[in-house]
């Protein structure tokens, strides 16, 4: 129940009665972690997490979640065409090239 709650806090719905009802795609690691914590905080207030730290538990949460890091990218020159033919060489009815 916990992530169905946080999910539905996070929908447009609630500034825009005619927005969609799901956060966009593009916020879908916010969507995610912000959901993730909902849960993990249930199950620590249920008993059932195996921790009582919510500071603790929402700093590791943060830590395994995956950051993208990408380096910049820089378009290079294709290497010049082969010298020779890349066209389909004619066959005899033997099989045999000519």
């Amino acid at each position: 129940m916990a992530s169905a709650k946080a999910l539905a806090a996070l929908s447009p719905t609630l500034k825009d009665g005619n927005a969609d009802l799901l956060p966009p795609i593009a916020d879908a690691r916010k969507v995610g972690l912000l959901i993730g914590e909902a849960v993990g905080k249930q199950a620590i207030a249920d008993g059932v997490a195996g921790i009582t730290d919510s500071k603790h538990f929402e700093d590791t949460l943060r830590a395994y979640v995956w950051e993208s890091v990408y380096l910049p990218y820089e378009r290079q020159e294709q290497n010049p065409p082969f010298a020779h033919s890349t066209a389909p060489r004619s066959v005899n009815s033997c099989g045999d090239s000519p």
